[in-house]
């Protein structure tokens, strides 16, 4: 972060209109460039989604955490509809014949009305104790709220021409719910544990929710100064991260939280390049 101050970011930042990180579904020539056997595979699993009833998460299925412990019902549930989106998009944006765009929509719909985009055992404000169904008034941002957000933006960047088609509304309640769930808290709140702003105790949690957090800044945020403050709260919030973090580079989470924690941190600075392939990893390892 030394060296980068709002000024110097404002000055290096691509505008949101001008940020072109992969092209979007109407620009067919590099979509078009792509394996076949990739644009089969992809294809083939996005029909399984075609018809698909976007079942309701209801607030007993949520509770259940809070009551006996579980997390299953509702986490396969919660990750099954991004799976499902994930894939849709892709597809669509492969074939661009329009066939996969209502349920691409329905999928928008569905997500964009759940109360909390985590998950009910990460329901929990700082300082607090577990709450057994969300508080839509005071947002969280856990790992996959911020995974979520970042799949919506992308889908909104990939896709904003073909559903402005159908409807301006659809992209318009994506902008809408982005910003107050993840957008607004993440520019005016300090005191998630994760963030490193009020505690120097962070863990995998802070690479992988500020991955997320700066892909939806670049994606969709249209406020310049905003922009700029999101970019700056990133990396000094990265910077509490790295700080923590061994000169070996070896996660004492774990292996396999390598991936969660120095992989997303290193996804995170490359965030200007190619981050398409965080949305085709969402959908792989959900």
């Amino acid at each position: 972060m030394d060296g980068y101050t709002n000024y110097k970011l404002a000055k290096i930042l691509v505008p949101v209109q001008d940020y072109r990180p992969y092209p979007t579904i109407v620009e067919r020539e590099k979509w078009s460039e792509i394996n076949r056997g990739i644009v089969s595979k992809w294809i083939h699993e996005a029909e399984h989604f075609m018809g698909m009833s976007w079942t309701d998460l209801s607030a007993s299925l949520f509770m259940e955490y809070s009551i006996n412990g579980s997390r299953s019902s509702y986490q396969d549930a919660h990750f099954h509809r991004r799976t499902a989106l994930g894939t849709l998009v892709i597809a669509e944006c492969l074939e661009d014949g329009g066939r996969f765009l209502n349920d691409i929509i329905n999928g928008i719909w569905a997500i964009c009305e759940e109360s909390f985009w985590g998950i009910p055992a990460h329901n929990q404000q700082p300082h607090s104790d577990h709450l057994p169904l969300p508080d839509i008034t005071n947002p969280i941002i856990d790992l996959f709220a911020g995974e979520t957000a970042g799949l919506m933006a992308w889908t909104y960047y990939l896709l904003k021409p073909r559903l402005d088609q159908v409807s301006d509304v659809i992209c318009n309640r994506i902008r809408y719910e982005v910003k107050r769930r993840i957008i607004e808290p993440f520019l005016t709140r300090n005191d998630f544990q994760w963030m490193g702003f009020e505690s120097s105790k962070v863990n995998n949690w802070n690479p992988w929710c500020n991955s997320n957090c700066l892909t939806t800044v670049l994606l969709m945020e249209q406020d310049v100064e905003q922009r700029v403050q999101g970019v700056e709260r990133v990396l000094r919030s990265l910077d509490t991260f790295l700080r923590s973090y061994h000169s070996d580079g070896g996660c004492d989470e774990g292996a396999l939280y390598w991936g969660q924690a120095g992989g997303h941190y290193s996804s995170a600075l490359n965030c200007c390049t190619v981050r398409v392939t965080d949305l085709l990893m969402f959908t792989i390892t959900h």
